[in-house]
């Protein structure tokens, strides 16, 4: 069976004691973690599963969810969530419910987590392939979340509804396609992509225009900055999704 966990939650909190407790009279060696961002960055040798306490107090921390998909993402850990279903519902507006393997309701039965954890086989290979990972930069929540909907099934999605979040967001996670909107308050959409390629930190990362903007000027002037592509939000569902997947082939 696997060694090593990640349990991420509040130690002092009486259930995940519990949940760790039992894991250790299993023989399974458990690596604690609070639900604090700076805290998980601190663990360099992430094991193969990661199970994740969530509480209401966390369930709509950005910051901290993206940076669990990240580490998931990176290390193609198993990732388990428990919790009860309104905290996992306000954490799925940031953390990609594709990635996790099963989700456990309060109250939490530990035996039937330690019974899921011994299902895995110590001769398979337990961690799970990784997905391309695409960050939407888009002003309008409406158009975040269903972008985020048509996505998270075969990519990982993050979001940022702002210029200054999105440049903030790729000095500290990696990506692999940047989709950007033309038009926003603040930083404008070529100002955010001028911000990546002047960065030597996030200069060679790829991005997309996708926009409602399709006026002679605006489309000549962003086609000369050379994006990857210049995609129209009016465009069927399909064709933008096809116009992505296209984009990863070989």
């Amino acid at each position: 069976m696997i060694k090593r966990i990640l349990l991420i939650g509040e130690e002092k909190s009486f259930m995940v004691s519990s949940i760790a407790n039992g894991l250790r009279r299993e023989l399974f060696e458990v690596i604690m973690s609070e639900p604090i961002t700076a805290v998980l960055k601190k663990v360099t040798d992430v094991p193969q599963v990661i199970l994740f306490y969530l509480t209401d107090s966390v369930s709509d921390n950005a910051v901290l969810l993206q940076y669990i998909n990240t580490m998931v993402v990176d290390h193609r850990c198993r990732f388990y969530i428990l919790g009860n279903p309104l905290d996992m519902e306000e954490a799925y507006k940031h953390l990609d419910k594709a990635n996790v393997q099963k989700e456990f309701y309060r109250p939490i039965n530990v035996q039937n987590i330690i019974d899921e954890l011994l299902k895995i086989d110590e001769m398979d290979d337990v961690r799970l392939p990784g997905r391309r990972r695409i960050l939407l930069v888009d002003d309008d929540e409406v158009t975040l979340r269903t972008l985020s909907n048509w996505l998270q099934d075969r990519y990982t999605v993050y979001m940022a509804n702002s210029g200054k979040d999105a440049l903030r967001f790729l000095l500290n996670n990696v990506v692999d396609l940047v989709l950007l909107d033309y038009e926003m308050p603040g930083l404008s959409g070529p100002e955010v992509l001028d911000g990546i390629r002047n960065d030597p930190m996030t200069e060679d990362i790829p991005v997309m225009f996708l926009t409602g903007k399709n006026d002679q000027e605006s489309v000549l002037y962003a086609v000369s900055l050379h994006p990857a592509k210049y995609l129209l939000k009016t465009l069927p569902k399909d064709d933008i999704l096809k116009a992505i997947d296209e984009f990863f082939l070989p």
